[in-house]
């Protein structure tokens, strides 16, 4: 399934996909042949048919901090791959966000060493079949940042964004380091412009958030903002998961959502950096960060009844 069809599925499910969404959790382990990548955090992945890619990263254990490379997974074969790639690779590959839609992996934003002292406002894409990139910043990198049609977004890292059906960019929130936005940015692939979109009552300032995007044939399609936080160590600085809120592409307006608990185990903790996936209309969140702890767990909410189940297996 393309990447960009699994964040945009509808709400119907048949028997199949029930199963398929309550199959049991499996480790997988790289062939012994494998070659394996370094430990990183601020990374980004994306995910086709067959095979999961992995960009950019940072750990303070690796000798430039940064990972400027593209891992690519192959699910059939359990190997890493480290693409060689042409093109202008980006700089800042802390903290970006990505989406892979049809083969092109789309990278926008994230920041390099130190944090906050170097961010990125530039669009990459990556044409997997070429292995090429391709920077398409120029049209904007010399705007300034401001509200309305045609401007530049604000440089920075942390945020999240989906694709649209009509292959549109929606960027939200981030920080630059110093300070934490809710600011909503939509991209026109076709156009090659940026578009600064006003809301009434968005979500609050955040980053390391997630965005999932689906679609009904009563409300059309939407984006979901799950979790996020600012810097603080203190979890009551991390936004709760008793409800999430969503912005419709058709009204442009957005709008709250109170999710149920889990009988059993309640609502997640409220977390940043988390792991976060769609399948038929399904989200799956792994892992991620209060300020004092580090998750393992893995939780389901289903988007047609906004049910929270914790999975029986930790990572």
């Amino acid at each position: 399934m393309q990447y960009s069809k699994m964040l945009c599925t509808p709400f119907r499910r048949n028997e199949k996909q029930n199963k398929m969404a309550t199959k049991e959790i499996e480790t997988t382990v790289p062939s012994s042949n494998s070659p394996i990548p370094e430990p990183r955090s601020g990374h980004r992945c994306g995910s086709d048919d067959g095979n999961i890619y992995v960009f950019g990263g940072y750990s303070p254990h690796n000798e430039d901090y940064l990972f400027r490379e593209l891992w690519r997974f192959n699910i059939g074969t359990k190997t890493w791959h480290l693409l060689e790639t042409t093109g202008p690779f980006p700089s800042e590959v802390a903290s970006s966000c990505l989406v892979l839609d049809k083969g092109n992996l789309i990278v926008f934003g994230g920041s390099g060493v130190p944090f906050g002292m170097c961010n990125s406002k530039k669009l990459h894409v990556c044409s997997l079949r070429r292995l090429q990139w391709f920077d398409l910043s120029e049209r904007y990198s010399s705007k300034e940042e401001n509200d309305g049609e045609d401007t530049s977004p604000i440089a920075g890292y942390g945020q999240s964004m989906v694709i649209s059906r009509d292959k549109e960019l929606y960027v939200f929130g981030g920080t630059t380091g110093l300070e934490f936005n809710s600011y909503l940015y939509r991209y026109s692939l076709f156009k090659q412009t940026w578009e600064y979109l006003k809301g009434d009552n968005p979500p609050l300032p955040r980053y390391r958030h997630e965005l999932v995007c689906d679609a009904d044939p009563l409300n059309g399609e939407r984006f979901y903002v799950i979790g996020g936080g600012m810097s603080s160590r203190d979890p009551a600085g991390f936004f709760e998961l008793e409800q999430i809120q969503s912005f419709s592409f058709a009204s442009g307006r957005w709008n709250e959502h109170v999710c149920r608990p889990s009988k059993a185990h309640g609502f997640p903790k409220r977390r940043r950096c988390h792991g976060c996936v769609i399948f038929n209309s399904v989200v799956y969140i792994c892992g991620g960060y209060d300020g004092v702890h580090m998750f393992d767990d893995i939780w389901s909410l289903d988007l047609a009844t906004f049910q929270w189940e914790k999975l029986p297996k930790v990572i």
